[in-house]
């Protein structure tokens, strides 16, 4: 598994963290499970925001600063870099941009557009998160 540079920030710990369960894990999930792609540039990102009249949350622009795109153990969890930004938006409301997928069962991380609070959106109901460290933890609980 290639994992790009730990960047130092807010979520340096709980990358550490996932980075080590994923790889400790690989041989039971297998070598393909887990992976993360380098990280988004500062344009790429400072460029879809200006695009689309929208900031993304400080906490996951910090994720992003470690991985454009990543798969925790298969469909545990799913990040999108900007790229896949709003890919799922015809199953969310209008205000939440999807950032990734959760669980693999139709759960989806998104963020506010008007608060730009962190959502986990499950099948109709709608969980908010203080920051992307928050969620980071969420899923190494269920790990």
């Amino acid at each position: 598994m290639n994992v790009p540079k730990i960047p130092n920030n807010s979520l340096t710990e709980e990358i550490t963290e996932l980075v080590s369960l994923c790889e400790k894990l690989a041989p039971e999930f297998g070598s393909k499970a887990s992976w993360f792609y380098p990280p988004e540039s500062e344009s790429k990102i400072s460029e879809w925001e200006k695009e689309n009249g929208v900031t993304i949350p400080p906490s996951y622009k910090e994720w992003l600063e470690f991985s454009s795109d990543a798969q925790i153990l298969h469909d545990t969890a799913i990040f999108y870099g900007v790229d896949m930004f709003g890919y799922s938006k015809q199953y969310l409301p209008e205000d939440y941009i999807d950032i990734g997928k959760l669980i693999g069962d139709g759960q989806y991380l998104c963020f506010s557009k008007s608060t730009g609070k962190l959502i986990w959106y499950d099948h109709g109901k709608s969980r908010e998160f203080k920051d992307f460290k928050h969620v980071l933890n969420h899923i190494l609980d269920l790990i």
